[in-house]
């Protein structure tokens, strides 16, 4: 099985891969969020770690953590349609930090690339590359030769194929995201993608505006109460 992944995504081989193939193919982790995650019994502390990406205020109120996958197509549904709406109304109004995380699906040797490429375009241009990539999921992803196709598309965001390249031969940054989405499981029992970490409960799913609003509205309320006394 590994090896006919490696040979359907030949270009992402160096990426060493094993490792992550194998932990999602033993735990059977579901794909396009169709099985509901189980929070942990006691949330553990939100600790932004240097791999972490941040979207809005230090000090909002509330902290969402989305763990979700390029290659998945619901997440790729779920940053067009809803995520907009989001930053728009919770997180440019100062009300919700959002922290995005890597949680590779497969063909996970594809996600880990793509996911390695944006972490290298640098935290200034990284949610820009992110939206790219998944605003273009379905022409890299089916594409015969993924990786010139990607390479093709992130030069519009100014990074260049001898840097991509450069990127998918940094085994730690590999090692650090596989590191990561085992963390996720763990802490949070993230087996489906997107999933969102809402005030210490999981959300799995593309949820529509209107409930995650819902559920953000309760968190951003339970915050202010607390500030409040």
């Amino acid at each position: 099985m590994v090896k006919a992944v490696n040979r359907l995504f030949a270009p992402f081989a160096p990426l060493a891969a094993l490792s992550i193939f194998m932990l999602f193919a033993t735990i059977g982790i579901a794909l396009a969020g169709t099985v509901p995650a189980q929070a942990a019994t006691t949330p553990p502390k939100i600790v932004i770690g240097p791999l972490d990406q941040v979207m809005g205020k230090a000090d909002a109120p509330v902290t969402v953590i989305e763990y979700a996958s390029l290659t998945c197509p619901h997440c790729a549904h779920f940053e067009k349609e809803t995520f907009p709406s989001i930053k728009t109304h919770w997180i440019d109004t100062g009300k919700v930090r959002w922290v995005y995380r890597d949680f590779p699906t497969p063909p996970v040797n594809l996600s880990v690339g793509a996911s390695m490429i944006v972490h290298c375009a640098g935290k200034t241009d990284y949610f820009a590359l992110l939206s790219l990539l998944f605003q273009t999921q379905d022409q890299w992803v089916l594409a015969a030769d993924p990786l010139a196709t990607i390479k093709h598309i992130v030069l519009q965001g100014g990074v260049s194929g001898k840097e991509v390249d450069a990127c998918l031969d940094r085994q730690k940054l590999a090692d650090a995201i596989n590191a990561r989405a085992q963390k996720a499981m763990r802490e949070y029992g993230v087996d489906a993608t997107p999933s969102f970490v809402i005030d210490g409960k999981v959300h799995a799913g593309a949820e529509s505006y209107a409930m995650i609003s819902k559920q953000l509205q309760a968190a951003y309320d339970q915050a202010m109460q607390g500030r409040e006394n």
